[in-house]
């Protein structure tokens, strides 16, 4: 009996061997590969909400964030500045804004070293919200604002310097035509506006990002709302210099479908990020879509997700003619994930990096770092208290 039972332990030994691969005495059980990934993660806030929307490598190779606080400031919501050194520790920070709501969406650094930031003001301005545009020098002190609108809500988006030492700023507005429309306004190096556009063909139209592109036109994405408020399609509109439309193209069915960034490529055409509930597997995905240099798309674009809410946020085109995209997603764990995405040139899945505790992470902007790396910002509520902070994160695969 009791050779028996060593013969059976045995047998049940070389069992649990084979199924788990080959025996290798210099590898005695399998693991999986290592991960030699570089990532670092930060918090920025206080006893308030506190958010980001848009990040920058700067050309000292730190850091600028921008977004609102209701921790700090002035007002109800401010808008917050942040510098950091390359590893994200902070080296400033500023607020702007009055006593009212204060938001800011995006920020890019400028040809003499400081920052430009587009969002929206209930402190200033001529109606209930105003777009709002800031100009620092490179220590966050502000040079100026401006503000752009009319009697009732009109707010920024996205900003881009222009190759002539100005800005366009994109957004939407409420104040002009009798109808919600995508508002792009282009200003002189100091904030005057040279001339402003609405675009609403007889829909609802919003703005989300605007690009300069090779002919000194511009490039707009959003959203549009053809006739019922559950039915969205992604939109993007080209215009020329002056901001005259020379063409405009939908995306999506019978679903909720949105565009949320926009850059041109290198064969002309342009790649929006944004997310849909027409395509793909579940409530929402993440989607990418490539089209050429008159809008029309290669096909229904590609989409990540399994079959919960999965979103992209914002895209960049990578130096390996692929694409990085940040967003969110839900189908993985079940709470909201900050997430990049990487695809080759064809949208096909590379890999993808999912970010955060068991909290509550969502990546709005993600930028390429000199060193081949990637910085995301968003906003964290790691203890799903309802507060949310600042979150930035790098990552170098």
């Amino acid at each position: 009996m009791r050779a028996a039972g060593w013969f059976t332990a045995i047998a049940f030994l070389l069992v649990v061997f084979s199924s788990c691969g080959k025996f290798d005495p210099l590898h005695p059980y399998d693991t999986a590969p290592v991960d030699t990934s570089i990532t670092w993660q930060k918090t920025f806030g206080g006893s308030g909400d506190d958010f980001a929307y848009s990040v920058q490598q700067t050309s000292d190779g730190g850091f600028i964030i921008v977004g609102d606080t209701s921790s700090y400031g002035a007002g109800g919501s401010d808008v917050w500045l942040i510098k950091t050194d390359a590893s994200g520790a902070v080296e400033w920070s500023k607020t702007f804004g009055g006593t009212g709501d204060d938001s800011g969406r995006c920020v890019v650094q400028t040809q003499d070293g400081g920052y430009v930031i587009a969002g929206s003001t209930t402190s200033f301005g001529h109606g209930l919200a105003d777009v709002y545009v800031i100009k620092t020098d490179g220590n966050g002190n502000e040079q100026w604002h401006a503000t752009y609108g009319g009697t009732s809500n009109d707010d920024g988006a996205a900003v881009t310097c222009t190759g002539d030492g100005g800005y366009a700023i994109v957004g939407t507005s409420s104040s002009f035509g009798g109808v919600t429309s995508a508002y792009l306004i282009k200003t002189d190096s100091k904030g005057g506006e040279e001339w402003q556009q609405t675009y609403s063909e007889g829909l609802q139209i919003l703005g989300r990002c605007v690009r300069q592109t090779a002919d000194g036109g511009y490039i707009i994405a959003g959203e549009v709302t053809p006739s019922d408020p559950l039915d969205t399609d992604a939109y993007l509109l080209k215009t020329d210099t002056s901001g005259n439309k020379t063409w405009s193209m939908r995306y999506g069915r019978e679903f909720l479908d949105s565009a949320t960034w926009i850059e041109p490529t290198p064969d002309g055409g342009y790649a929006f990020s944004g997310y849909t509930h027409s395509y793909g597997a579940g409530d929402f995905n993440a989607w990418l879509v490539k089209t050429d240099s008159m809008g029309n798309a290669q096909g229904n674009g590609a989409t990540f997700g399994l079959n919960a809410d999965d979103r992209a946020e914002h895209v960049l085109p990578t130096p390996d003619g692929g694409f990085v995209l940040a967003g969110m997603t839900k189908s993985y764990e079940g709470w909201e994930q900050a997430w990049l995405v990487k695809t080759d040139a064809t949208g096909v899945l590379q890999w993808d990096k999912r970010f955060g505790g068991n909290g509550d992470e969502w990546g709005y902007c993600v930028a390429l770092t000199s060193d081949g790396g990637y910085v995301m910002t968003g906003s964290t509520d790691p203890a799903r208290s309802g507060v949310r902070d600042v979150y930035l994160i790098y990552y170098k695969p």
